[in-house]
């Protein structure tokens, strides 16, 4: 029964692993929306020599920055059940070296994310917001339409 639940747990980790790629793949479609969008939308500002565009830009780096947090949030909701995984392939250990070691793995190599201390409450969710992978480039844009309104306006 070990070896058929092992390979039903692999088999779920395969499937974790690649939908939390796919996340990844939609995420900087997100970005390239909002990057196409928003810049387009302070040129745009300066050529129709409009102030307001320069807020609108700003306004939709902002929606494109909430869409792409909620995204991240839902795709690392993946994360405890890929770790749990993880660390049931680590105490079995074939051999000393465990297989299905993705996420820990990157981790420990990359220092990567650790777990959001309470990830479902709002804290949490605004906590991911504030991660570098996350807010750019949409914080760029966000600074610079509102900065340029108030400092450099055109017209």
């Amino acid at each position: 029964m070990d070896e058929q639940n092992n390979n039903w747990l692999a088999q779920e980790y395969l499937q974790l692993q690649k939908t939390v790629e796919d996340f990844d793949a939609r995420a900087l479609t997100i970005k390239a929306w909002s990057v196409t969008f928003s810049a387009a939308g302070l040129g745009l500002a300066y050529q129709q020599h409009n102030p307001v565009l320069l807020l609108i830009a700003a306004l939709s780096a902002w929606v494109f920055w909430i869409v792409e947090t909620v995204w991240k949030v839902h795709q690392r909701a993946f994360y405890p059940r890929i770790r749990e995984i993880e660390r049931h392939f680590a105490l079995v250990g074939h051999g000393g070296f465990a297989p299905f070691q993705i996420l820990s793995g990157w981790q420990r190599s990359f220092g990567g994310q650790a777990p959001v201390e309470d990830e479902a409450s709002l804290r949490g969710k605004l906590a991911v917001s504030l991660f570098a992978g996350v807010m750019l480039p949409h914080v760029v844009v966000v600074v610079a339409g509102v900065l340029l309104f108030f400092a450099w306006p055109p017209g």
